[in-house]
């Protein structure tokens, strides 16, 4: 069957206006939450983090995060500081901030955290870590891929 070039225009341009209110609906479903609630905030703080993370990347033994997959969790080794170290650790799930978790990191000069990773959903996690000793303010970040 032939067509005439008119009914090809019109069906051109139908579909595209089809497609064009697919997409608008499609984008108007999806979920648009931001980073963080005090997004604003913490964008105005952000040269203290900076300090922080200058703090920590200057200390003779890094801080490590590792994901131990067979014995199900997570492990912090934290350098010697010659003090108890405070702060805490949050596991930010980037695709859900229902799934954030919070902890409170209070460990021993020279010794490990460790936290379980039973409950946790699968996939990319930032381990965000903020911590105090002698009286200076660190942070480090690392991204775990749970399996």
């Amino acid at each position: 069957m032939n067509f005439s070039w008119g009914y090809k225009i019109t069906l051109l341009y139908t579909s595209f206006a089809a497609f064009i209110f697919v997409m608008v609906y499609k984008s108007s479903t999806l979920s648009t939450e931001l980073v963080r609630e005090d997004y604003y905030q913490a964008e105005i703080t952000y040269q203290d983090r900076i300090e922080e993370m200058r703090n920590s990347r200057a200390l003779t033994d890094p801080v490590t995060i590792k994901y131990k997959a067979a014995e199900d969790k997570i492990v912090v080794d934290m350098p010697e500081m010659g003090t108890a170290i405070t702060g805490k650790v949050l596991l930010y799930r980037p695709s859900d901030s229902k799934m954030d978790k919070t902890m409170p990191l209070d460990i021993a000069d020279g010794s490990n955290w460790q936290m379980s990773t039973q409950g946790l959903a699968s996939g990319l996690w930032r381990v965000e870590m903020e911590w105090t000793a002698n009286g200076k303010n660190y942070y480090n970040n690392e991204v775990v891929i749970l399996k």
